[in-house]
């Protein structure tokens, strides 16, 4: 089979907000690791039979999965920012309201400093969420 799972993008993101987001690595530079170190991901990734390494890709598997790489977040803080802004009480456009013709960060500033600073001092997904609740509460 030559594309990637249905559902491996969910399972990708589900797997690293459970046991990954701590380490301090992006998403995508985790599924390398895991592409590296597990003889049965691509297997798993292209749903095959038999076993599958990198090297037995064929090219249309090889874009695929480089496709899959380069739309996974390649660094920690934009790891940590793709989970957030979904659990976050607010939404983009709740805050631009809220900060509208005020001399305030834009919504991106404003959840990448909070995501910065929360890395800074090894924070997670939960202290980032907290943060941005109560900053956005007490604007």
């Amino acid at each position: 089979m030559n594309k990637i799972r249905s559902n491996a993008r969910q399972i990708i993101e589900e797997q690293y907000r459970a046991y990954h987001i701590d380490s301090k690595v992006s998403m995508r530079e985790q599924v390398e690791v895991e592409a590296e170190n597990s003889d049965g991901f691509f297997q798993w990734l292209f749903d095959e039979d038999d076993e599958v390494r990198l090297c037995d890709l064929n090219e249309e598997q090889k874009n695929a999965y480089d496709e899959l790489l380069n739309s996974l977040p390649d660094t920690y803080s934009a790891s940590i920012k793709h989970f957030i802004v979904d659990e976050i009480d607010f939404t983009k456009e709740e805050y631009d309201e809220k900060v509208l013709e005020k001399d305030y960060a834009t919504f991106d500033e404003f959840i990448d400093t909070i995501v910065e600073n929360a890395i800074e001092n090894n924070g997670g997904v939960d202290d980032v969420v907290f943060i941005a609740n109560d900053a956005y509460n007490k604007l």
